[in-house]
């Protein structure tokens, strides 16, 4: 399902506020809890939007991961032995 940014941010948004970070026991209830929120959401849009609220975390933690391997990699071995000017 393809959802704009900005409504997938909204439902994840709602999501947290109506679940207060915990994981849901019962999806009718949540689905109720958040259109009484922020109006009219299925339940596809919420599945669509918390897969893309993962990727986007797990994308962040593989960046971060990598910047901090060049950082230790590039103050172990110098500037000058990875290219460096």
């Amino acid at each position: 399902m393809r959802l704009p940014r900005w409504r997938k941010e909204q439902i994840i948004m709602c999501f947290v506020l109506t679940t207060r970070g915990r994981i849901p026991t019962h999806l009718g209830e949540l689905l109720r809890a958040m259109r009484g929120r922020m109006g009219p959401v299925t339940e596809d849009e919420v599945r669509a939007a918390i897969a893309w609220s993962l990727q986007q975390s797990r994308r962040s933690a593989a960046l971060f991961a990598r910047r901090l391997r060049t950082e230790r990699l590039t103050a172990a071995c110098g500037p000058d032995t990875l290219g460096g000017a």
